[in-house]
Formats: C-alpha cells, structure tokens, sequence
C-alpha cells in the first residue's frame, strides 16, 4: 500500500474511513436501533398470515390483528417492530 509522503500513516485519509467492527444498524440503513435489532425471532418462526395494510382499509383493525397474532406467538417488542411495518404494501411505507 502506497503510503503519502509528510503524512504520518496512522492519520493517513484512508485509515479515517477504516471501518472497524460491526456496523450499527444505522450504519447499514437498517431504520431500527441495535436493541430491536437484538430481539432474534422466536424458534420456526413464520410470516404472519395478515392481509396487508395497502391504506384503504380501518387501520386499526390492521393494528388489532397484528396485535393478537404477537400476542398468540409471543413476540418481543423488537419483533413487533422488525414484523410490523413488513404487513404494509409499499404505499403506505412511503
């Protein structure tokens, strides 16, 4: 590796972009901190069978549903969080 002459490696451009370690979910684009993305799914878990929310229906009957379905299967908050907003159509994301 070429090394800049009157630059001292260690404060060298490239090393001040070296990456060390994992990245943080904000760091990835993930949209979630890293204590919902620590929460792991429970054992066999499934998609849940819930029509998507595409906007032209009650909200809160999309909301109510998920709710029992987190609830039967026992979801962690950071799960509801990762499996919720994967029940929109891409309208609604936006």
């Amino acid at each position: 590796m070429a090394h800049t002459p009157g630059v001292p490696a260690e404060r060298s451009p490239r090393r001040s972009t070296q990456i060390t370690g994992t990245p943080s979910p904000e760091q990835q684009g993930v949209p979630f901190n890293e204590e919902i993305m620590a929460d792991e799914l429970p054992l066999n878990w499934k998609e849940p069978s819930l029509q998507e929310y595409d906007g032209t229906t009650d909200p809160q009957e999309h909301l109510f549903c998920f709710e029992n379905i987190a609830l039967l299967h026992r979801y962690t908050n950071g799960v509801k969080c990762r499996v919720f907003v994967n029940t929109f159509t891409r309208s609604p994301q936006q």
